[in-house]
C-alpha cells in the first residue's frame, strides 16, 4: 500500500494524540488477545532494554 506523506503524517498525528504513554504495558496486557502474546512479550523486552540503556553510565553507551 502506498499513501501520500501528508496522509501518513495526519494519521500518525491522530494516533499520537490518543496514546497514553503512562500506561503502555498495562494497555498491552489488556489487549493481549488482539495483539498476540509474542507481540506483548516483545514490547516488554524492548521496554526493559530501553530502561537499562537509559540507566547505564554514559561510558557504557
Amino acid at each position: 500500500m502506498t499513501v501520500p506523506r501528508s496522509a501518513w503524517v495526519a494519521a500518525m498525528s491522530v494516533l499520537a494524540e490518543t496514546l497514553d504513554a503512562k500506561n503502555v504495558k498495562s494497555s498491552a496486557h489488556r489487549y493481549e488477545a488482539a495483539l498476540g502474546r509474542d507481540f506483548v512479550s516483545a514490547m516488554h523486552t524492548v521496554h526493559a532494554t530501553l530502561a537499562r540503556v537509559k540507566d547505564a553510565p554514559p561510558a557504557a553507551r
